[in-house]
């Protein structure tokens, strides 16, 4: 017996999404948008209010950012299994997703 999914498409989106298939993805959420603005302002906190530069970063080793990784990661699944308020676990997330941009940062600046 084949159970294998036909890929999907952006018009297979669309079409979920309720919108029409001629315009390829279903207009972005003003949710999905107010995520990415909370995930960059906590960057921009992180390096402006607490002096996380790209420059300063350089001098913590990549391990500590993993370990930072890490440490939020079990903080959210922690948040998840205890069932805590969803506005704590979205902080968490969005504390989360910076950290990895700062992980990110310190990975493409390191060859420089």
């Amino acid at each position: 017996m084949n159970t294998q999914l036909p890929p999907f498409t952006p018009t297979d989106a669309a079409e979920a999404a309720g919108k029409d298939s001629a315009s390829g993805w279903p207009a972005p959420t003003y949710a999905l948008v107010r995520a990415m603005e909370d995930v960059m302002a906590k960057r921009h906190e992180q390096i402006f209010k607490f002096g996380h530069t790209p420059v300063a970063d350089l001098a913590k080793p990549l391990r500590a950012f993993a370990l930072d990784l890490e440490g939020e990661a079990r903080g959210v699944l922690d948040d998840v299994q205890f069932r805590k308020p969803s506005d704590r676990i979205r902080r968490r997330l969005v504390k989360l997703a910076a950290l990895a941009l700062a992980t990110i940062d310190r990975i493409d600046n390191q060859g420089e």
